[in-house]
């Protein structure tokens, strides 16, 4: 497989600007709505992100391969 240069530099650039475009909104969002309903989604954000961790790990405990390399990560 050939690394196209100058694709990875469009896609990058492309992923900065979403992501840029992204807390821009975020913060106009957060300045416009009440604490309680922006920290609610941002709640169901972190918790979900919680969550899929736990069953990463899981999943990747059920090998040794895996629970070899969760030793590796807490290294």
């Amino acid at each position: 497989m050939k690394l196209n240069l100058k694709e990875l530099n469009e896609d990058l650039k492309k992923n900065f600007i979403d992501r840029m475009d992204f807390v821009k909104f975020w913060a106009e969002y957060v300045k416009s709505h009440d604490d309680e309903k922006w920290s609610k989604a941002q709640n169901v954000l972190i918790d979900s992100q919680i969550l899929n961790s736990k069953k990463f790990y899981k999943k990747l405990a059920e090998t040794p391969e895996g629970r070899e390399k969760i030793k590796e990560l807490k290294r």
